[in-house]
């Protein structure tokens, strides 16, 4: 059996190759540490330069982390512009979030092409590559172009909608024959499966697509959650609560999490059950990402204007309703106060796998 070849658009920064956060990289640490693996990707850095810059590579364990530079033209149109202004609005069905331009599109293939040429010369007969999520749709047939014939899989972490969304993408087509140039596709749910199935077929492409939704090792996980729900980092916390009971929210900012709508909804349960005020307390971690996208920054503006508005109308001198950070916290924590929250308040108004923070299920106290 030949090596796995991971492909996504970042791969682990350094400090999570060890300590995996959240999101992808927990996501596929079980996967990656049983057989050689090569994990290639984006390094997060950009230089003016980047072509003529060679691959970096660390070796941790059994996988061989690979990575490249971009330019910051590459990263402000196809990862900003069209990754994050484009594919991610059109796939969670906010068409009115879209701002295409044919110079973005342009990047991405032209990227993508970036991704291919850095890769395959990589690559052995034997390797399995698998691709990772809609920043790397088009990969599979490039690297098909550049003569790679051994198996290739692409699994997309982020729903796929249906043809009368899709269909507003121009050159969609030319996506869509690109990812069909894999060996199988996977995605998350049944429904996805089907979006993308009928994409296929109206454009008379054959393909393998799959509804299997990426998972964790939930009992290494509630043991963690046990532990360091008695650290010292969760004590401190739970001590500043006062003995009100614990919601708890972990997203990253993102318009599809339902943030803005899960602020009102505990505005009105503080409005219509007063006697919860006093009682409760709501902890919501959202780390920002995306900054330079204005979409993000508008919702950024707007969670901030809803907290600082239901903590001024609702707050007394000892107890504030919604505890707000920006501030990503170490999962260990995460797992810890997962295990301490009274409620878990997760709403998405449409996402793959809405685990973000740790890629993993909230697991409360065995008493409730």
């Amino acid at each position: 059996m030949g090596r796995l070849i991971i492909v996504s658009n970042r791969t682990p920064a350094p400090g999570e190759r060890t300590q995996p956060a959240g999101g992808l990289t927990v996501g596929l640490c079980d996967a990656v540490q049983t057989q050689e693996t090569l994990w290639f990707g984006w390094s997060g850095h950009q230089h003016a330069d980047a072509a003529d810059r060679p691959v970096q590579s660390e070796q941790v364990g059994n996988v061989n982390y690979v990575t490249f530079d971009l330019t910051q033209r590459q990263y402000d149109r196809f990862y900003l512009n069209f990754s994050n202004g484009v594919l991610w609005p059109l796939c969670h069905y906010r068409t009115n979030l879209i701002r295409y331009t044919r110079e973005d599109c342009d990047a991405y293939y032209e990227a993508n092409e970036v991704f291919a040429d850095r890769l395959v010369g990589l690559l052995e007969p034997d390797d399995t590559v698998w691709i990772h999520d809609y920043h790397l749709f088009p990969l599979g047939k490039m690297l098909r172009d550049r003569g790679v014939t051994g198996r290739i899989g692409f699994f997309l972490h982020i729903p796929f909608p249906p043809w009368s969304v899709a269909r507003l993408l121009p050159r969609l087509d030319m996506l869509l024959s690109g990812l069909a140039a894999c060996d199988l596709i996977g995605v998350q749910t049944p429904e996805d499966a089907t979006n993308l199935k009928g994409c296929f077929e109206i454009y008379g492409l054959k393909a393998a697509v799959e509804a299997v939704p990426i998972g964790i090792d939930p009992v290494s996980f509630r043991q963690q959650a046990i532990e360091s729900a008695s650290s010292d980092e969760v004590v401190k916390i739970m001590d500043t609560l006062e003995g009100t009971r614990l919601i708890m929210g972990v997203d990253r900012l993102d318009y599809s999490k339902g943030l803005p709508e899960r602020m009102k909804g505990f505005e009105a349960l503080l409005k219509n059950y007063p006697e919860h005020r006093g009682q409760v307390t709501f902890l919501q971690v959202t780390p920002v990402s995306r900054g330079g996208v204005e979409s993000y920054r508008l919702l950024k503006e707007e969670l901030d204007g809803l907290v600082g508005t239901i903590n001024g109308a609702y707050g007394t001198p000892d107890w504030v309703p919604i505890r707000y950070t920006t501030w990503p916290i170490g999962r260990h924590i995460l797992a810890g106060l997962y295990r301490m929250a009274d409620v878990g308040f997760v709403t998405p108004l449409r996402d793959g796998m809405n685990l973000e923070g740790s890629k993993n299920p909230l697991v409360l106290r065995p008493a409730l």
